[in-house]
């Protein structure tokens, strides 16, 4: 009796020049968006390296990194960047992400050591008056007195609204080794690629207030949609477009 030839996979019956073309065509399309001057390399190489990281696409984020350490990026700006990677992707993200751009820098032969400013320095009063000072510039409403936030924002969702004022906006915000339109870049990009709409309407007013304009919010969006997917970069490009016409 005599056994019958495997029926081959459909992976085996693929043309290979298909995946050559296709392959190319992703290539082209990659290239083509990075030469947009919307955004500038750096800007750009900010953005991917933020949507990577908290994704924990590690291969992808490698090569990112090293692109926009090309590009002018420093590691301090790296570092602060994995920062809003844990508060607005999760520690876990943050850490794997860590490990790997670490080791980008060490084969760049760049030192590791980055200037800190060390959380310990500042007083909880400190903090709470840094947290009540970044909300109120994201929000453009007057600061109220530091109390009185932590207290609403606890009342609406509890141990979040902490966290949310003492150390994503008190600690992290508050950090001069990266500037605001700098984080804003990167926080728009983390939230439009989770399509957090509502956190968008938030942040978007934000970032024009901290000096990104509309064409670069609209470029982070047109960037998603390769890092992404092209639905994610139409929800996005919704939401930055409905909070421009609430901002005015």
């Amino acid at each position: 009796m005599t056994s019958k030839a495997p029926h081959p996979s459909a992976i085996e019956n693929v043309d290979r020049l298909e995946f050559a073309t296709g392959r190319a065509l992703s290539l082209r399309i990659r290239e083509s968006v990075d030469g947009r001057e919307q955004l500038k390399g750096r800007d750009r190489s900010l953005v991917q390296v933020a949507v990577l990281a908290a994704h924990g696409w590690i291969p992808e984020l490698e090569l990112a990194t090293r692109r926009g350490l090309a590009e002018g990026l420093k590691a301090t700006e790296l570092s602060e960047t994995l920062l809003h990677v844990a508060a607005y992707g999760g520690i876990p993200s943050a850490n794997l992400a860590a490990a790997c751009i670490a080791q980008v820098l060490t084969d760049e032969r760049i030192p590791l050591s980055v200037e800190t400013e060390p959380l310990a320095d500042k007083s909880q009063a400190e903090i709470d008056q840094d947290g009540t000072a970044v909300l109120s510039m994201l929000s453009g409403r007057p600061a109220m007195p530091p109390a009185d936030l932590l207290k609403r924002l606890m009342s609406r969702y509890a141990g979040v609204g902490e966290l949310a004022v003492r150390w994503a906006f008190g600690q992290v915000w508050s950090r001069t080794q990266l500037s605001r339109r700098d984080r804003s870049l990167v926080v728009i990009s983390i939230l439009g690629s989770w399509r957090l709409a509502e956190e968008l309407a938030v942040h978007v007013p934000g970032g024009l207030r901290h000096g990104l304009n509309k064409t670069e919010i609209e470029e982070i969006m047109t960037e998603l949609s390769l890092l992404c997917g092209i639905p994610t970069g139409i929800e996005g490009m919704r939401a930055a477009r409905a909070a421009f016409a609430a901002f005015g």
